[in-house]
């Protein structure tokens, strides 16, 4: 049976038990710099402190500043942190801000002339020593070498020489211009290529006869007049033997292939008069004199005054000739053209003008004629057409084909350009002939010594390295391997003829490298793919 006792000790326990339900240990409010309190059973509690306390009752500062160092939670770019019982904070340097000093403050929004008109102003992160801010440049221009206030500043891009050598240079605000291409050249001032005048519409030099034309670089020669004919190449005049015949004016001359000998012309008194039409000039008083006392004229011309009737008794000139008294008993046959004799009985072998393209026929006696062929011509009526000394070509391929058989070539050799215009290509040459610059030496010639040689250049001018220099015969040494392709270094090539017989044929192609490449870029990302060994690149 449950006693008295045992009730009242149940009921103490149960007021103990309610009594302390009923305390709150937070009611001292012991959570310290705003910590929550939690109650617990009885008077026992727990405090939930702010991130910047710690303890029992928040009582302890934690050191934000040496647990937030070196992390992004902590004060940035240098910053200075200062801890104090309520968290830290952060004192900046001079151009941040921000609770962490994460805020930079823009320099480029300080100024938009920081960078100048050609320039975008960026603001970065530097040293001390630099600024802070960059600029990007428009093209034409450069930033400054003032690594504390950069500017853009314009590029003299002509100190790097950007045009054609002997075209001026002028720079202007970012950019530059290059004056016109030298005569002789056309393009636009940066890069001029030679223009062959030889090849042009209207042909620069004399097409009747025609000379030669040889096209150097920058410019153009002509040729020299063949026989016949003078002038500079660019015109040429027919000369005649009566040019600097001592014919006086009344006379008249008659160019007489029968007298080549002596001269190649007759001088014919007019009618009515007789003599050679060569007599000196005399006086007046002599004039007078004969007159007087011989009853002869003298005239102007030295021809006397004529009563000879030779030429109606005995004059027989045939073949359209014209009698002409010499004296009272002699007389000449002024004879028509390819007719010649003492009586215009020869005719002469150049009757029908045998010799072809502007040549001049000699007689060489017996039915024979000696053409003198004008410059470009050759064969023994003048029937065969050198080739053209000289040529510029540019397309990606061709044939080229030359020979001489005459001194007609210039002392300076023939130029032939070869300038195609393929990028990122390389030139070949082969030789498919070779012929007439032969020697006779078992030994190797030299060159320089035969009549006749040609040189190959490595580019389009004087100065381009030599490759080769040849002469002699096939197999005989200084001679080109025919059919075997020779690749030079670009898409440019010079052959220079020099001599006075010979001849050649190549062709050219390009092809594209196999490594290496050329570009003008200022800038750029250059890949090299793998090669073998041996394979040299440019």
């Amino acid at each position: 049976m449950y006693g008295y006792g045992g009730l009242w000790g149940d009921y103490r326990r149960a007021s103990t038990l309610a009594d302390m339900l009923a305390m709150d240990g937070c009611e001292s409010k012991p959570c310290q710099y705003g910590g929550t309190c939690l109650p617990r059973f009885g008077k026992k509690y727990n405090c939930l402190c702010p991130p910047y306390r710690t303890g029992d009752n928040c009582e302890i500062d934690v050191d934000e500043c040496a647990m937030y160092s070196g992390t992004h939670a902590g004060c940035q770019h240098n910053g200075t942190c200062v801890n104090h019982d309520t968290g830290f904070r952060c004192e900046c340097r001079s151009g941040y801000h921000g609770p962490l000093c994460q805020y930079r403050q823009s320099t480029c929004s300080r100024s938009i002339e920081l960078c100048g008109p050609h320039g975008h102003c960026i603001d970065v992160d530097t040293s001390e020593n630099e600024a802070s801010y960059k600029c990007i440049c428009d093209w034409g221009y450069k930033v400054s070498d003032d690594k504390q206030n950069p500017t853009c500043e314009d590029v003299n891009e002509c100190l790097d020489n950007p045009c054609h050598p002997g075209v001026d240079c002028i720079n202007l605000p970012g950019k530059f211009q290059c004056t016109g291409c030298p005569k002789g050249y056309h393009g636009n001032g940066q890069i001029c290529a030679d223009i062959d005048e030889c090849a042009a519409e209207t042909y620069p030099c004399s097409t009747n006869p025609r000379v030669p034309c040889f096209n150097t670089i920058g410019s153009f020669h002509c040729g020299n007049c063949p026989p016949g004919y003078r002038g500079d190449g660019r015109t040429c005049q027919r000369t005649s033997a009566c040019d600097d015949a001592p014919c006086y004016p009344g006379a008249t001359c008659v160019e007489d292939p029968s007298t080549l000998n002596v001269g190649g012309y007759t001088c014919h008194c007019p009618a009515g008069m007789m003599g050679d039409g060569i007599g000196n000039l005399i006086s007046e008083e002599t004039r007078e004199f004969i007159l007087s006392y011989c009853g002869l004229i003298i005239g102007a011309n030295g021809c006397q005054k004529s009563n000879s009737t030779i030429c109606r008794t005995e004059g027989h000139c045939l073949n359209g000739g014209t009698c002409k008294p010499i004296s009272a008993t002699e007389y000449r046959c002024a004879c028509p053209e390819f007719y010649y004799g003492l009586h215009c009985e020869q005719v002469s072998a150049c009757i029908g003008s045998p010799c072809e393209n502007g040549g001049i026929c000699q007689d060489a006696g017996v039915g024979k004629v000696n053409c003198i062929c004008p410059i470009g011509f050759y064969g023994s009526l003048c029937q065969f057409e050198e080739n053209s000394c000289g040529a510029h070509y540019t397309e990606p391929s061709g044939n080229l084909t030359f020979s001489t058989e005459t001194d007609s070539v210039a002392e300076d050799g023939c130029d032939f350009v070869i300038a195609a215009t393929e990028e990122n290509s390389v030139l070949q040459i082969t030789f498919e002939t070779f012929k007439g610059m032969s020697n006779t030496d078992s030994a190797a010639p030299d060159c320089s010594k035969m009549p006749a040689n040609l040189t190959l250049f490595d580019g389009v001018s004087d100065n381009a390295q030599v490759f080769a220099t040849f002469c002699g015969d096939i197999g005989g040494g200084k001679a080109p391997v025919i059919g075997e392709p020779i690749t030079m270094t670009t898409t440019n090539a010079l052959l220079r003829f020099k001599g006075t017989r010979g001849s050649f044929s190549l062709r050219w192609s390009t092809k594209k490298r196999e490594c290496g490449y050329r570009t003008n870029l200022a800038t750029g990302v250059l890949v090299v793919p793998p090669h073998h060994l041996d394979t040299a690149c440019d």
